[in-house]
């Protein structure tokens, strides 16, 4: 099996556009998803003829996890992971900082 391309966000709407189309092209795909059943959520969207082709690694927390599970033995990345909620009161401490936290985690992961 070729190196997968990573795929952080998978269980976004995007993510989920993204893994399909990697899967079209013919790549194989590793998604960070938060738990198990959010991995089978994605797995019911994806047509069981290429589930074989698709990995998942668990982040339960894009600004604190680790990604160096998640980015061992990838051949590229599509960051689309950022956390959101609908509680905002601060957009910069509650939606940007995180943001920036997780980016730079899967960034590091990649220097493992």
């Amino acid at each position: 099996m070729p190196e997968p391309i990573l795929v952080t966000g998978v269980t976004s709407f995007i993510g989920g556009h993204i893994i399909k189309l990697l899967l079209e092209k013919g790549y194989n795909v590793r998604g960070t998803v938060r738990s198990q059943a959010r991995e089978l959520s994605v797995l019911e969207t994806i047509p069981e003829n290429e589930r074989q082709r698709v990995s998942f690694a668990h982040v339960a927390d894009m600004t604190t996890d680790s990604f160096d599970e998640a980015v061992q033995g990838i051949n590229a990345i599509i960051h689309v992971a950022s956390p959101f909620h609908f509680n905002i009161t601060n957009p910069e401490k509650n939606l940007l900082l995180p943001a920036i936290n997780g980016t730079e985690l899967v960034l590091m992961g990649m220097r493992v």
